[in-house]
């Protein structure tokens, strides 16, 4: 018999379901989440605060590092505002970013 496993909907985003097992967060996949995989690695790896993606679940969902905080609601705050310019100019460490994995552009919702 499977043990039962404890999901806690996390708060914010308001776009799809997002839960929390243990130390991980697990969310829908969409078409463009192997390009959202690829900037947080690239972001992880340059040292910065990002989770980590782990894989997916059994049920395809991506598995990635829960990292405790605030997650932005609209209208978005000064400080989440203030934060997202950390790596949204054009040049910062993803916007450049080439990959050996990737042999289309990359899928971006906007987000």
């Amino acid at each position: 018999m499977m043990e039962r496993v404890e999901e806690t909907e996390l708060a914010g985003g308001g776009i799809n379901r997002v839960v929390r097992i243990g130390d991980a967060v697990h969310r829908p996949s969409a078409p463009w989440s192997p390009a959202k995989r690829e900037l947080l690695s690239v972001l992880h790896g340059a040292g910065l605060p990002v989770p980590a993606w782990r894989g997916t679940d059994d049920q395809g969902r991506d598995v990635l590092d829960f990292l405790p905080g605030e997650v932005g609601h609209y209208p978005l705050s000064e400080a989440v505002r203030s934060e997202a310019a950390l790596v949204s100019p054009p040049g910062c460490c993803g916007a450049s970013t080439t990959s050996p994995y990737r042999s289309s552009p990359a899928i971006w919702d906007g987000s």
